[in-house]
């Protein structure tokens, strides 16, 4: 087992940092603040799910005093989620700490499916128990579901990590005692984005509800329903509430050190305090103390920089080298003759943007019509359950064309689930012609569950054509809409429900008109490099750096060359790279096989995963210490039996629902499910640990959205369902 603490993550960065002359303190650990909940916990009715496990469902019976208004909260484990980011110039070491307490009188085990960052390489997993820290073991998937299962039985204290999506995790904590705290911590290094000399970090809080159609699921689906719900049980699933039901609270809290000075700090998401330590040092922290985890924590700050930037981080012990380039050119926007486009305006109209998602959607919308130019042609696609087309073919960008895309743009409505494959398929079919380039802009929340049906579909459809998804709302699903634009030649960027669609939407007209470098290529000097990553070097588009991991052989410095197609003709970028004999910083080692991992899955597909494809993933994340797909954390204190026999019940910790979306819309209402209420005990299988039920029944096929149809039998099946239970409780 290897020890995992903060300062030994600050250690790699400081040593990096002395290169600089620059210095980094290890920040105090958070402490959490008091969580509204009554003191009066509710009752418990059990509710059986697959596995033979029993869920307590609890009752609304506490009220607490929200703003001035009466609102009922229930006492879920989860208390409070504390984020600390530590950044040193392009990367990120995060420290994240889940408070669960077990309210009750008797055992439980906690379950909550929560996010991390889309590229979170997780290297890091411990619980701690009153004065006992247990550190947790790598272990294939199947193998930790055994240690879990086999230590929730004999009644110990257990914690199991495991990885569902790119960023969404599933924790559970087996045989927390009564009345007893248990903190679960967790690290993970992540590299952040950057453009125009502005840094973000995008730290997620909350898994926006996923939509799962009847069919074409992929690997690990991950459906959603309100909260208490069963459902079916072969995938995992979120349970959804009221921010204030899920009653769990957030902090947060970085140190930023640039190397270079840094500029203005903003968030669209929440409010800061700035604190200026040093003109390239900046403590930043939330200036309300227990914050509701229902929409992404947004942090940008501009860095100075005119000239081409190059930064080089190494981690090599003994044989192994790993690095991390990026390459950030001088770059601004080309002006002059632009090749003649296809504008494709793919906008999502299912449940989840009802509101505020599909206005801003449609802000975004008018904004990219009226960059069209005569020569430019459109195409605007609503989608949702089906898709539905402006016209039957391109109109011409005159004034006659635009005011008709816009009129059907704000003729859409929201309803029905997220067929994204088909609006995808849809979007990329035919042929622009030889004289333009088609490029789609797909404006989403990306609340789907299928995400790795969706990637492929696109990457084999994509042609010539390109991908820039903008992804609406306070929660998006960023692993999705980051993984498009990487395999549709283009980008993502993102716009919150607080910011002005209009600039941004403009701004990305612009900046994808053109890619700045195209068909790049690396002349590596002479280095002894390998395995780099991505496999196929991406189009450069102004304002954003290349960034460039792999592994190195030996040490060595040398002039690396990367030369582009950039307005018309072939340049070069020379760059003096230095690849040292010795380095510490694991965490560059740990992104470099996140992303190869990646790498893998993305170029395997849905339907091309093979055996050796899962072992070359599961080899990784074993040696690496990270979580992925085929590998888990397991932590287990053996030093005592909490629930002799196992003999514990589920509670599972619901989600708020993101800010700006519509709970009722985006998450479908079950049928009567009181009928399957009973009691009695039992253990769960080791085999099968999804979070409970299974998409839920809305969209016409499961999870995420909600359908007219969905809603009136929900409305006309409510009555006989609330009496069927109270006659049971009776």
């Amino acid at each position: 087992m290897r020890a995992m603490t903060r300062g030994g993550l600050a250690m790699g960065i400081a040593m990096l940092l002395a290169a600089c002359h620059v210095s980094v303190n290890a920040p105090a650990s958070a402490s959490a603040p008091s969580v509204p909940v009554a003191a009066a916990y509710a009752a418990m009715d059990e509710v059986p799910v697959r596995g033979g496990e029993l869920r307590l469902a609890v009752e609304f019976e506490a009220e607490v005093n929200v703003g001035g208004d009466t609102a009922d909260v229930i006492a879920f484990p989860l208390r409070h989620t504390d984020v600390h980011a530590q950044v040193a110039g392009p990367m990120a070491l995060y420290t994240i700490e889940q408070t669960f307490e077990n309210p009750f009188d008797q055992p439980i085990e906690a379950v909550y499916v929560f996010p991390l960052g889309d590229e979170a390489a997780v290297s890091g997993y411990q619980i701690t128990i009153g004065d006992r820290t247990i550190v947790g073991d790598i272990a294939e998937r199947e193998a930790a579901r055994r240690v879990y299962a086999e230590a929730k039985a004999a009644g110990h204290t257990a914690a199991l990590l495991e990885q569902d999506k790119a960023n969404v995790f599933a924790q559970r904590i087996a045989n927390i005692a009564p009345h007893e705290t248990v903190v679960v911590r967790l690290s993970y290094s992540e590299l952040l984005a950057y453009q125009d000399g502005r840094y973000e970090l995008a730290v997620p809080l909350v898994v926006g509800p996923r939509y799962l159609p009847g069919d074409r699921n992929g690997r690990r689906p991950v459906g959603s329903r309100h909260v208490m719900m069963p459902g079916p049980g072969d995938h995992t699933s979120v349970p959804y509430a009221d921010a204030v039901v899920a009653g769990s609270t957030v902090s947060f809290s970085a140190d930023i050190e640039a190397g270079v000075p840094v500029g203005q700090v903003e968030s669209p998401s929440h409010d800061l305090v700035v604190e200026t330590v040093s003109p390239t040092r900046t403590r930043v922290h939330l200036r309300e103390a227990g914050e509701v985890p229902n929409r992404d924590l947004v942090v940008r700050y501009q860095t100075a920089g005119e000239r081409t930037l190059v930064g080089l981080l190494a981690d090599r012990r003994g044989n192994d080298g790993y690095f991390t380039l990026a390459i950030q050119p001088k770059a601004t926007y080309r002006e002059g003759d632009i090749a003649g486009r296809e504008l494709v305006l793919l906008i999502d109209t299912s449940g989840s943007m009802d509101g505020p998602p599909l206005r801003q959607a449609k802000d975004v919308a008018h904004a990219l019509i009226a960059s069209a130019g005569p020569r430019d042609s459109l195409v605007v696609l609503g989608f949702a359950s089906g898709v539905t087309p402006l016209a039957d073919h391109p109109l011409v960008a005159d004034e006659d064309g635009k005011a008709r895309a816009r009129a059907f743009v704000e003729s859409l409505s929201s309803g029905g689930g997220t067929e994204m494959e088909q609006g995808m398929l849809a979007s990329l079919s035919g042929d622009p012609g030889a004289d333009r380039v088609r490029m789609v802009y797909l404006l989403s929340d990306g609340f789907v569950g299928n995400d790795d049906v969706i990637v492929t579909s696109a990457k084999g459809a994509l042609g010539k054509n390109r991908i820039f998804p903008v992804g609406i709302g306070t929660a998006p699903n960023r692993a999705l809409l980051d993984q498009l634009g990487r395999v549709g030649r283009g980008f993502a960027s993102y716009v919150n429900l607080s910011e002005k669609a209009g600039p941004i939407a403009k701004d990305l007209a612009r900046r994808s008109a053109n890619p700045y470098l195209t068909d790049v290529a690396i002349d590596w000097g002479g280095l002894a490099v390998a395995d780099l990553t991505p496999a196929t070097i991406p189009d450069v588009y102004a304002g954003q750096p290349l960034v460039i991991t792999g592994r190195y052989l030996r040490p060595g410095a040398a002039t690396v060359t990367v030369s582009a197609n950039t307005a018309g003709r072939r340049v070069e970028i020379p760059v003096t790279v230095a690849l040292p004999a010795a380095a510490e910083l694991e965490p560059v080692a740990q992104t470099w096989a996140r992303h190869r991992m990646d790498d893998i899955l993305e170029t395997a597909g849905t339907d091309g995963l093979t055996d050796d494809a899962k072992a070359a993933v599961t080899s990784l994340g074993l040696k690496f210490h990270l979580v992925s797909e085929f590998t888990s954390f397991v932590a287990v204190d053996r030093t005592r039996v909490v629930a002799p026999g196992g003999d514990t019940r589920v509670v599972e910790q619901p989600a708020a629902i993101p800010e700006g979306v519509n709970l009722d819309t985006a998450v479908a209402p079950e049928a009567d499910t009181s009928t399957s209420y009973a009691s009695g005990g039992g253990s769960t299988s080791s085999s099968d640990y999804s979070s409970g039920g299974g998409g839920g029944g809305g969209g016409w096929g499961g999870g995420g959205d909600v359908d007219p149809l969905t809603i009136l039998l929900a409305l006309l099946m409510a009555p006989l369902a609330w009496g069927l239970r109270r006659a049971r409780r009776a």
